[in-house]
């Protein structure tokens, strides 16, 4: 990227990036719309992605025509112990370790912004305890009062730069690693770099039609973490 900003700067959002839990979020819902004769599909899934919970639910139950039979907080409940079940299984992706390991070996500053809350969490973190101290902060925008708006607002975003230990001179220093169109126009929205990483079996028929106005905008689009070439940004190759 030639005469851009060195990056300086690294969020990671942490679901479909780091870890596998997407296939869980997906595999929770399509149970909980099952019990009211309903389906999901990937264009509801990329539709309440990086969303905080609550905002995504409601989503899903619009989506589905249920908002008008179906109390939010039933449904959340019924989809919530159906994702916990599942999480524990969930594993980190391909190339997601040794990336937070290179990074930090850059002197990079990283930080891990998500919308989970504490609980979920803390089942999340456990398989990521040998590179969970590379990170400066973690910003849980679920349990997180300063987070006022879900993505695609930028609060999810803006809230890590403000809490590094040494702030970032501008948002064009930062880059952040983001698996849904929700968090990449959150990203953008909040002055950073983008390199997009959405999971393939995720993609609607109409994927194309949906990222037309954020594909330009995103610094790379890779399909998985061990794609990511750091010398495009500057930095020196993976070894």
């Amino acid at each position: 990227m030639p005469n851009s900003p060195k990056i300086t700067h690294v969020i990671f959002d942490f679901d479909g990036v780091v870890t596998d839990t997407e296939t869980s979020y997906a595999d929770a819902v399509t149970k909980a719309l099952e019990k009211y004769d309903k389906k999901f599909n990937n264009h509801i899934k990329h539709g309440m992605m990086g969303r905080k919970t609550d905002e995504s639910i409601k989503y899903v139950l619009e989506e589905t025509e249920l908002t008008d039979t179906v109390e939010l907080e039933k449904f959340k409940k019924l989809y919530h112990d159906n994702f916990m079940k599942l999480l524990p299984k969930a594993d980190p992706l391909p190339g997601a370790k040794e990336l937070i390991k290179y990074l930090a070996d850059q002197k990079l500053h990283l930080a891990i912004s998500t919308g989970s809350g504490s609980e979920e969490f803390d089942v999340k973190k456990k398989k990521f305890e040998d590179v969970l101290d590379k990170f400066e902060t973690i910003v849980l925008a679920g349990d997180d009062d300063e987070v006022k708006e879900g993505k695609p607002e930028p609060d999810a975003y803006q809230i890590p730069m403000k809490r590094f230990k040494i702030k970032p001179e501008s948002p064009d220093k930062v880059l952040v690693f983001e698996d849904s169109i929700n968090g990449v126009q959150a990203a953008l929205k909040a002055g950073c770099k983008v390199v997009f990483v959405p999971q393939e079996k995720f993609k609607p028929d109409n994927w194309e039609e949906m990222i037309s106005e954020i594909k330009p905008k995103c610094s790379e689009i890779i399909k998985s973490l061990e794609e990511f070439d750091p010398e495009v940004f500057g930095l020196p190759p993976i070894k």
